[in-house]
């Protein structure tokens, strides 16, 4: 990454692996993280994407406190036809035709769908 830094005209910051993990989680979470938040409110976590104000114990102590772990909605996969989160956002596109694009998409790339 040095090098990187040095011979190209980018600027590169890194994430705080905690922020990652949480931001991982919370893009493709449902209502029932919401006591999650309310805990980790409660309990001192205010202005998270400010890495000096994050702190990563307070929101595992949330999903502890609330009877969850990190872990399964981290490393959650998601089935095929299952009914998500933003489903309810109306696109235009039916599930089956995103599934059908993505699916092509995968194929193109040379990787497998998976699930």
């Amino acid at each position: 990454i040095k090098f990187i830094k040095k011979k190209a005209a980018v600027d590169i910051k890194g994430i705080n692996y905690g922020q990652h993990i949480l931001e991982s989680i919370m893009v493709r979470a449902d209502s029932t993280l919401s006591v999650v938040v309310h805990s980790a409110w409660k309990n001192g976590a205010r202005f998270d994407q400010w890495g000096e104000h994050f702190n990563f114990n307070i929101w595992e102590k949330a999903f502890k406190d609330n009877g969850m772990d990190w872990k399964d909605y981290y490393y959650r996969d998601f089935e095929k036809m299952e009914e998500l989160p933003w489903d309810m956002v109306e696109t235009g596109l039916s599930k089956v035709t995103l599934r059908k694009s993505y699916e092509k998409a995968m194929e193109l790339a040379g990787l497998n769908s998976g699930k």
